[in-house]
């Protein structure tokens, strides 16, 4: 009689995709506070309960608490991905991967590099806004706690 095997779990995630998830985890619990005011602020939306206000009260202190360590992560990713040639993971490492692999006639692997620094180019610019957002973040958190 076989045993059942337990399923494997897949590849690490990037730390640009940790960062994404993150910051679009961020975004959307800042989202929730906005619209809780706005229905409150208007005459005709219901009013939320005691109960609701203080779960997002919550969910709004535990994401300040995780801001910074975000803002963290994503400079130094940005950083990285900014470095010179000599900066394993760079922008500028990968194209110097992509033109030593074009020299030596190696078509497939160039291909592949050439694809990899457009992917990491994306992520870059999705970084920066996600930097943006995180600052916004910070800034709406010092404004709750005054």
């Amino acid at each position: 009689m076989a045993t059942p095997t337990t399923p494997q779990r897949g590849p690490k995630r990037s730390a640009a995709r940790s960062v994404a998830i993150a910051a679009f985890g961020l975004s959307a619990v800042l989202v929730a506070p906005a619209a809780v005011s706005a229905a409150t602020a208007s005459s005709d939306a219901p009013e939320t309960s005691e109960d609701e206000a203080a779960r997002i009260q919550q969910r709004l202190e535990r994401l300040c608490l995780r801001a910074e360590n975000v803002q963290v992560r994503v400079q130094n990713r940005i950083e990285r991905l900014e470095g010179d040639a000599e900066t394993r993971g760079s922008l500028a490492w990968l194209q110097a991967r992509v033109e030593n692999a074009q020299r030596r006639g190696w078509e497939d692997r160039g291909t592949m590099l050439q694809n990899r620094l457009q992917i990491r180019e994306m992520s870059l610019e999705q970084l920066r806004e996600r930097a943006v957002h995180v600052e916004d973040i910070l800034d709406r958190c010092a404004e709750l706690d005054q």
